[in-house]
């Protein structure tokens, strides 16, 4: 992975970084699921790869909860939903789960993978659990994409 300036913008600035590549600003861009429809998502990555820049998705799961038109569109969205649910997914979901952050990943052309995770909160130790289910399945989906 390039080393220097990523460009992680909000709803409706992703022009930004497609300008800042073009001004030879950065060196890549983090795609987020929260600000970017998925079709959307791939047709940037594709405009942001054709200025050598690399590519990122951040699954944003740290608000499971959180939903849009925007989250909708992902092959993940069947797995933003509450703490509680998240901490009974079965090993078959675990699984599902890789498959959708591969196969997204790869219709973007991303460099690596970004763990989804939601946020830690002190003694809740369920948070944890979750946490190393959701890495279990980006570690899944990177070693079929063979990514770092």
């Amino acid at each position: 992975m390039k080393r220097g300036i990523w460009h992680q913008f909000g709803h409706h600035s992703q022009t930004l970084a497609l300008e800042q590549l073009q001004d030879g600003r950065g060196v890549g861009v983090i795609l987020s699921p929260r600000d970017l429809s998925f079709d959307k998502a791939q047709a940037r990555a594709a405009e942001y790869r054709g200025l050598g820049a690399e590519i990122l998705v951040d699954q944003q799961f740290y608000e499971p909860a959180f939903t849009n038109e925007h989250t909708g569109t992902y092959p993940t969205e069947v797995f933003r939903r509450s703490l509680s649910s998240l901490r009974r997914v079965s090993e078959q979901e675990v699984d599902d789960l890789a498959a959708k952050i591969e196969g997204i990943n790869s219709r973007v052309g991303a460099s690596a993978i970004i763990a989804p995770a939601v946020c830690y909160e002190a003694g809740r130790v369920e948070t944890a659990e979750v946490n190393a289910a959701l890495f279990g399945a980006a570690r899944k989906a990177g070693e079929a994409l063979k990514l770092p």
